[in-house]
């Protein structure tokens, strides 16, 4: 187009009215949206248009799956989040705590696929697509695709409207009562920012403090001794000289590794923990929620021998497998577990044996457990897992966890 911009034109079963899918953050106007049935678009010959690729007379057939799979990357592209006001806490309380994807499986959508921050869902009875709708982690809100649902079209519902919209047929004053009767405060129906009162003010909890709180001169000493010395203790290598420059393993160390899903986080830290196991003797609890547990198993036998699992002769696969078995540990990935429940396994290992590693991979897939009652922000949430996982590093063994931080918010 002329502004620089592009025009993705196809075909598909069922297309809809206009839709705006992202706006910007710095202009709030729209910076992808669609355009169906009753709109328009300029096109070549008109002056500043050009098609790089195909013709109208070929336009592409996609599936409703390649088309939500489309539409749904571009939502992900939004940076404005339309507010809504409440007259009490029991909307936002549910927002923050409420169990969605449980309440969607309780109405009939079935879970197609967990990739960490986007789940999809298939709507209940009868379709031929794969997946009807997303369920965005990041953004807590809930896209539908299909047209044949309670829901609208393309439109982000946070968890407290898609508990009206399932339990109480878009009623908010009746959402609002059964939210309170479930513990999310008191009800009330939204309200407008225009009239929108500040929250109240939490009461101040009394500060408590271990009796022994300073550093001791011993220990302030002896580290300025350690460092005159060239005592210092250096972490172990990982045999590659250049990358020993910034990373060595250390013990009861807190590791985080971010980076957008599908580059290699997984597998990358598999062929240090197989590093680390090789030259150092570590042993390792793995909890791998986006692969099978068999496929990490298979990667750190090839990591072991160094050749593909294929090609290992049966003495090289029997001293592989048995290596394998003897440092690492793994965690079935059959139920999705809260970090909480994550950490009480590892406990219950380290009192066992002697662990060196816990790999949590990646935190997006664990359960957000804040409990029925707990009033606690996602964030103060985090920020506590965040602390626990510091603490297990120290008392027990070092954690390591991949996160698909795919956006700044999130790191």
């Amino acid at each position: 187009t002329k502004s620089g911009g592009y025009h993705l034109i196809y075909r598909a079963p069922n297309i809809m009215g206009n839709k705006k899918l992202a706006k910007s953050a710095e202009t709030k106007e729209a910076i992808i949206e669609t355009r169906g049935e009753g709109g328009y678009i300029a096109i070549a010959p008109t002056p500043g248009y050009t098609f790089d690729r195909g013709s109208l007379a070929d336009i592409p057939m996609l599936t409703a799956d390649e088309r939500n799979h489309l539409i749904s990357q571009a939502i992900t592209f939004n940076e404005v989040e339309e507010k809504v006001y409440y007259s009490d806490n029991c909307f936002e309380a549910y927002n923050e705590r409420g169990d969605v994807l449980k309440l969607l499986q309780g109405h009939g959508w079935v879970i197609k696929k967990d990739n960490g921050d986007k789940v999809l869902l298939k709507r209940p009875g009868d379709t031929d697509s794969m997946w009807s709708a997303d369920y965005t982690r990041s953004k807590n809100w809930f896209t539908v695709f299909s047209t044949s649902t309670v829901f609208e079209s393309l439109k982000a519902y946070k968890p407290a409207n898609v508990f009206a919209m399932l339990e109480c047929e878009g009623d908010l004053k009746l959402t609002a009562k059964k939210l309170k009767e479930l513990g999310f405060g008191s009800d009330g129906p939204p309200r407008t920012e225009a009239n929108s009162a500040p929250k109240p003010q939490p009461k101040t909890k009394e500060v408590v403090i271990p009796d022994d709180f300073i550093a001791s001169k011993a220990e302030l000493d002896g580290y300025v001794d350690k460092v005159r010395s060239g005592d210092i203790e250096m972490g172990l290598t990982t045999g590659f000289i250049e990358f020993d420059k910034y990373f060595r393993f250390k013990l009861n160390n807190f590791v985080i590794c971010n980076g957008h899903d599908n580059v290699g986080k997984s597998v990358f830290i598999w062929f240090l923990a197989m590093i680390s196991a090789r030259k150092h003797g570590w042993k390792w609890i793995i909890y791998a929620a986006e692969n099978r547990v068999g496929f990490a198993f298979n990667k750190l036998v090839e990591f072991y021998v160094g050749k593909p699992i294929i090609e290992l002769t049966v003495e090289e696969l029997t001293e592989a497998k048995k290596f394998v078995h003897e440092h690492f540990t793994f965690l079935k990935n059959e139920d999705i577990y809260s970090y909480k429940q994550i950490l009480k396994m590892g406990e219950e290992l380290c009192k066992k044996s002697s662990y060196q590693g816990l790999f949590v991979d990646p935190y997006n897939s664990l359960d957000v457990d804040m409990g029925e009652y707990n009033r606690e922000s996602t964030h103060d949430y985090h920020y506590k897992a965040t602390s626990e996982f510091r603490l297990f590093s120290k008392k027990y063994c070092g954690i390591w966890i991949s996160c698909h931080a795919v956006t700044y918010a999130l790191r």
